[in-house]
């Protein structure tokens, strides 16, 4: 009897393995292709995007474009995304994720990814995708990593050609947050015009137009909307950092041939001056350089706290620089200069006067210096110019051949980046 007992036993914890394993290695259940690079799966149903979420490498094609005409919502995500999926320029419409599960941070303290997908795998793609008008509600108590297409990115992904409108309500404790990825690798042409309504819930936030924390390349790509973030006024919390961007909120990879056509505003009531933040047209912090860039925005703050604004970067590390650029950002301060505070046309704070170089900017724009901490006489190849003489169609030295021109508007890179707002 024992030793049927045994058997049994045995023959159980086998086919649970078995059926375990398959479970695991599941392929998808689509009703064309192989999911093999000469015959990738065929998305041609919203129903369909419900099937991606595999722990295996395949290739995928969206052959239209998809509705969400029941109005499904995604409970925070679809889940890990491993492949490479080309939609061939073919929309995503009227997506919708809420975070109906996962409100409260567990005892271990779980960051959590949030998006279209929590997570882009590594060595996978997402290319020639547009997502329109999305709908995104996140409310979690930890920490987070929120973007419209996916929180975040595995080394060796990319994300190009890709465009998200729509709409973002974002409140939590601490993470980064971006218009299409929280944390991200390299993004190349892509386009971000959503309106993101940020609320801290107790700590700093990173976040950016088109990326919040950047760890590899953004270049060719265009951030327009609103970017609003309430900060929270825990006067116990004395690292609390809040890191800015129309393009990235911390970049320490370059950002290239790119635009910051957003308006930026960060309201915070911190009266004891117990929290940092940075914010630039381009980027809040930067660890890498900003070349050939336009930011044409707005940056609208308080000054209770400790600042430091710059119309293309709040703070550039020692191996960070600006050059090449167009800078026209506005910036508008709520209250009285705070002598902590930094301020500039162009940075707020650098390491060294090397850093900004053959920059064009308006002085009359902002009455702050070109560089917070930097003395003006200090700075190279610095011109500032009238608005007209910028959208005279001429070619700019510094742009070169690189940027289109045309009489009455600003220069631009790139055919398919629409036309600016500012």
């Amino acid at each position: 009897m024992i030793k049927k007992i045994m058997i049994l036993i045995g023959c159980f914890v086998i086919t649970s393995l078995m059926v375990s394993c398959q479970e695991e290695n599941v392929e998808p259940l689509f009703e064309m292709g192989t999911g093999e690079i000469d015959n990738p799966f065929i998305i041609d149903s919203y129903d369909d995007l419900f099937k991606l979420d595999s722990t295996e490498f395949y290739y995928y094609e969206i052959v239209n474009d998809l509705y969400n005409t029941n109005e499904e919502i995604i409970d925070g995500s679809l889940g890990v995304f491993n492949g490479s999926l080309n939609a061939y320029g073919h929309s995503i419409n009227d997506v919708i994720i809420i975070n109906l599960t996962n409100k409260y941070v567990p005892m271990d303290d779980e960051v959590l990814n949030f998006g279209l997908f929590s997570e882009i795998g590594k060595s996978s793609s997402i290319t020639n995708l547009k997502l329109v008008n999305l709908y995104i509600s996140i409310y979690y108590s930890g920490k987070s990593n929120v973007g419209s297409l996916a929180g975040s990115m595995s080394i060796q992904s990319s994300i190009s050609n890709v465009s998200v409108t729509g709409r973002m309500n974002v409140n939590i404790k601490d993470g980064n947050i971006g218009g299409i990825v929280g944390i991200g690798q390299r993004v190349s042409s892509a386009l971000s015009d959503v309106y993101m309504g940020i609320t801290s819930l107790q700590s700093g936030l990173t976040v950016g137009g088109i990326v919040g924390y950047s760890k590899s390349q953004i270049i060719n790509s265009m951030a327009q909307g609103d970017i609003h973030v309430v900060g929270n006024n825990h006067t116990i919390l004395h690292d609390s950092v809040y890191d800015i961007g129309g393009i990235a909120g911390i970049s320490q990879a370059s950002i290239a041939y790119s635009v910051n056509d957003t308006d930026i505003t960060l309201i915070q009531n911190d009266s004891l001056n117990l929290i940092t933040n940075s914010i630039g047209g381009i980027a809040g912090e930067l660890k890498e350089s900003i070349f050939r860039c336009i930011s044409i925005g707005t940056i609208t703050t308080d000054t209770n706290s400790v600042v430091y604004i710059g119309g293309a970067v709040g703070v550039s590390s020692y191996m960070g620089d600006v050059r090449y650029s167009l800078i026209l950002t506005q910036i508008n301060l709520l209250g009285d200069l705070n002598p902590n505070n930094y301020y500039g046309n162009i940075a707020g704070y650098i390491a060294s006067e090397e850093d900004v170089i053959n920059i064009y900017y308006n002085e009359e724009i902002n009455d702050f210096y070109t560089v917070g901490n930097i003395d003006d006489s200090l700075l190279v190849g610095i011109e500032s110019h009238s608005i007209g003489y910028y959208m005279s169609g001429e070619i700019l030295d510094y742009f070169e051949d690189k940027a289109d021109y045309q009489v009455g508007k600003l220069p631009r890179f790139n055919d398919f980046m629409p036309e600016y707002k500012h």
